[in-house]
């Protein structure tokens, strides 16, 4: 009975340790390999480290650039797929930065939205949270009203602190975020 208590306490300390990570974005995944204790044998066994998220009740799911991911806005539910991430072109006023892009695809699935592009985010390689920036794109993802199967498509801009990278993209519309992964090469600064 003192070895289940033990197991226990490695347990919670371990999901504890895992939720203190991923409170304080260790980064663009938390990895972690969870200790268990078979009761067959005692001896330690590695469980599968892709579903310590799952053990930790509302852990968002990070999904991957392309995916279509939809999102609960308080009534209304949006269909957003990220495509990807860009330099923005060279010589547009970033104040000291690189300015980055990302082509985004909304439709609203269900109810009627009011899409803020704003509500995107981007979490950089240095820790950095940003917010979308106002730059003349050629196609801009604007503030508008979705109803019920509407489509909105376009672009928004970030400007990245010198030599950081987007490591993550956030949407946080209502009560619900969804968050897209960036891939280590897509997001690199601008070569000078």
């Amino acid at each position: 009975m003192r070895d289940d208590q033990h197991e226990r306490n490695v347990i919670a300390t371990v999901l504890t340790y895992a939720f203190v990570l991923l409170i304080l974005g260790g980064g663009t995944a938390v990895t972690l390999a969870l200790i268990q204790v078979t009761p067959e044998n005692r001896s330690p066994a590695v469980a599968d480290s892709r579903s310590i998220a799952s053990l930790i009740a509302g852990a968002p799911q990070t999904h991957q650039l392309g995916d279509a991911v939809v999102v609960d806005t308080g009534g209304a539910e949006l269909r957003i797929t990220l495509d990807n991430v860009r330099a923005g072109a060279e010589g547009a006023d970033c104040s000291g930065g690189s300015l980055h892009v990302v082509d985004a695809t909304v439709q609203s699935v269900r109810g009627t939205a009011l899409l803020e592009p704003a509500e995107l985010t981007a979490r950089t390689s240095g820790g950095s949270q940003l917010t979308t920036v106002a730059t003349s794109l050629e196609h801009p993802l604007e503030a508008t009203t979705l109803t019920q199967n509407d489509v909105a498509t376009g672009s928004v801009a970030f400007v990245l602190p010198p030599g950081e990278t987007i490591v993550a993209l956030s949407f946080a519309g209502g009560s619900e975020v969804a968050t897209w992964a960036v891939p280590d090469d897509t997001s690199g600064p601008l070569e000078p």
